[in-house]
């Protein structure tokens, strides 16, 4: 008869126990995600982070008016109240600055300051009331807003963000965010009537006078159809 030897019994020490107990810890924060790592902000510490993530694109079209394309949250601790002074926004992506207009920062209905982008350094500079601050132990939700020009063009894409800490100046000592804080790319689509034109314009190349007829009113069928965006 064969015996099989078995190893001795290993108590699991303190030691070990208490190292098993960190890992667990630890990937149970990694596997909680982006919450995880916002949560309450130290007593002297302003957290910054986007407010919730964006769709992966947004269609918008010439001439639309007030689209928000950022929602920055400002968590202060409960140290001391502070001052936000001023807010830059960066342009990226292959759009024209000629296609924006008006940029307007906003704490719920509450204008806070507005700009135009400065087409040398492709950024807007917003700088906040003197009076604004946050108190100890509050949230503040800050909405950038976008307006397109008539001439926005078709197909242009644009993007917004902030690039790193020193976008937003303030009178607190001790930030933390992760930058950058970037927009979804806002894609530029053609109005009904653009579409309209241009439909009508191929039209012309059917053969027959029946058929074009047919083509126009096609055309007009199609571009009155309620226009989606991605």
């Amino acid at each position: 008869m064969r015996y099989t030897r078995v190893a001795p019994y290993t108590p699991i020490v303190p030691s070990l126990l208490s190292r098993l107990v960190s890992v667990a810890v630890v990937s149970l924060s990694l596997l909680s995600g982006p919450s995880a790592a916002f949560a309450r902000a130290a007593a002297d510490e302003l957290r910054i982070y986007a407010t919730q993530p964006g769709p992966t694109m947004r269609g918008v079209v010439p001439e639309e008016k007030k689209v928000k394309v950022l929602s920055i949250t400002l968590e202060n601790g409960c140290l001391a109240k502070f001052n936000v002074e001023s807010l830059t926004v960066h342009h990226a992506g292959f759009g024209n600055l000629t296609n924006l207009d008006w940029i307007t920062l906003k704490e719920g209905e509450t204008l806070l300051a507005k700009g135009l982008f400065n087409p040398e350094r492709a950024d807007v500079h917003l700088k906040l009331p003197s009076y604004y601050s946050i108190a100890a132990c509050e949230n503040v939700v800050l909405d950038v807003y976008v307006d397109f020009t008539r001439k926005a063009v078709s197909g242009a894409s644009h993007t917004f963000l902030l690039r790193d800490a020193t976008n937003i100046v303030t009178s607190h000592k001790k930030m933390h965010g992760v930058f950058p804080i970037r927009s979804a790319p806002f894609i530029v689509n053609p109005t009904r009537s653009q579409l309209l034109r241009a439909c009508l314009q191929e039209s012309r190349r059917v053969p027959s006078s029946k058929n074009r007829a047919n083509a126009r009113q096609l055309c007009r069928t199609l571009t009155s159809a309620k226009q989606s965006t991605p």
